[in-house]
């Protein structure tokens, strides 16, 4: 008889040129796949990033051909931008104090799926970037509304910044961006502080 007796119990174990040819085969799916899966993240999150843009344009044109004042709001609870406005309340009380913030379901909400906003600034205020409400006057353009800009990020550490200047009604997205040189790109907007004026009168 030739080759090994068939021993009961006995298993036969994998050689080491088998062991190698799965571990070659697992490495070429893993080359395939794992590119694919960064390249679909980034997508979703440059997405995310143009629906930011979308949103603050749909609100700076709302304060440039409107009268009624509304904000951009974030919360990191819900993972969202949100355009509100000021509606009153009851309409038939004539109550001018009872105003309240509803969320304009005609705007399109900016749900940041797979991308974080990691820096913010409004006019020359900074941003909490866990919560926050920026103004518009909602005047038709007549009072000046604050520049917004915000620095957001995905999971592979891809950067854009989101920039609206105080007198555009488009928002523009560039890669990139430091959460310490984050502009708003009014050039009106003067810190005082960083320029040494704290303390003179103006």
């Amino acid at each position: 008889m030739i080759g090994e007796p068939n021993i009961p119990g006995r298993s036969r174990a994998f050689t080491f040129v088998e062991l190698v040819v799965v571990i070659v085969i697992l490495a070429v799916i893993a080359g395939m796949v794992v590119p694919r899966m960064n390249s679909w993240r980034s997508r979703q999150g440059e997405q995310s990033v143009f629906r930011v843009a979308d949103l603050l344009s749909a609100a700076a044109k709302r304060d440039t051909y409107a009268t009624q004042r509304s904000a951009v709001e974030f919360d990191v609870a819900a993972g969202r931008l949100k355009l509100v406005a000021l509606r009153v309340s009851d309409v038939e009380s004539f109550n001018p104090g009872g105003e309240v913030w509803v969320e304009d379901v005609m705007t399109p909400k900016a749900v940041l799926d797979g991308v974080k906003i990691i820096a913010g600034q409004a006019g020359i205020d900074e941003l909490d970037v866990r919560r926050f409400h920026v103004e518009f006057p909602g005047a038709g353009g007549g009072q000046g509304r604050p520049g917004i800009a915000l620095l957001l990020q995905d999971d592979a550490g891809q950067r854009w910044t989101v920039r609206l200047p105080s007198t555009a009604t488009r928002a523009e997205v560039t890669t990139g961006g430091d959460p310490k040189g984050l502009s708003t790109g009014d050039p009106s907007a003067i810190d005082l502080d960083a320029s040494g004026w704290r303390d003179e009168p103006w």
